[in-house]
């Protein structure tokens, strides 16, 4: 896990003004950890708890965040403002093609050393459903959230934001999408 420091700037799309928005990152509290335990699942079945405000920042914060996940377990991971998903329902994941999620196992983020990352901003947090893979016993899965919060302000002076948009300031670029390399 790397987060960033303080001082850094990142670029996120809005959807509302239809552009890319630039904030700098400013003071930072943590690392936040944030353990879930779900309830018991038999063999090769899927949890039926999802969550979501658990994991919600307030209106002038953001949090970069390494997901972690026990052996024996797959997760998918949903991002309910990901373009591709404008139907998204918090009530029911089932609306959400599984195609639109990260599908992760221990061996692409391990519980004590995760390196699967994600952003979020208020309103716009994971869902997250998990299937036991064991076919012959009973599991209790867990996953961790490591998180960083940062204080930000939103880039307005015209001369940095050409110079972030045209790459002369680095940038880090902030995705929602399911992970790809």
């Amino acid at each position: 896990m790397e987060f960033l420091e303080p001082g850094h700037f990142v670029r996120i799309w809005d959807r509302e003004l239809r552009r890319f928005v630039f904030y700098r990152l400013l003071e930072r509290e943590g690392p936040l950890k944030y353990p879930y335990t779900y309830a018991v699942l038999k063999a090769n079945t899927t949890c039926s708890e999802k969550i979501f405000e658990d994991l919600n920042p307030s209106k002038n914060h953001i949090y970069q965040c390494f997901l972690g996940i026990r052996d024996g377990l797959r997760l998918n991971v949903w991002h309910p403002y990901d373009e591709k998903m404008l139907l998204w329902d918090e009530t029911d994941l089932d609306d959400v093609s599984s195609s639109d999620t990260a599908n992760l196992e221990y061996e692409d983020t391990p519980y004590d050393e995760p390196t699967f990352q994600f952003w979020i901003i208020r309103d716009r947090y994971p869902g997250f459903v998990v299937k036991n893979l064991y076919g012959n016993r009973k599991v209790r899965p867990q996953i961790i959230v490591y998180g960083m919060k940062f204080d930000y302000e939103v880039v307005t002076d015209p001369a940095l934001l050409d110079k972030l948009t045209r790459g002369l300031v680095r940038c880090t670029p902030i995705s929602w999408r399911k992970l790809e390399d």
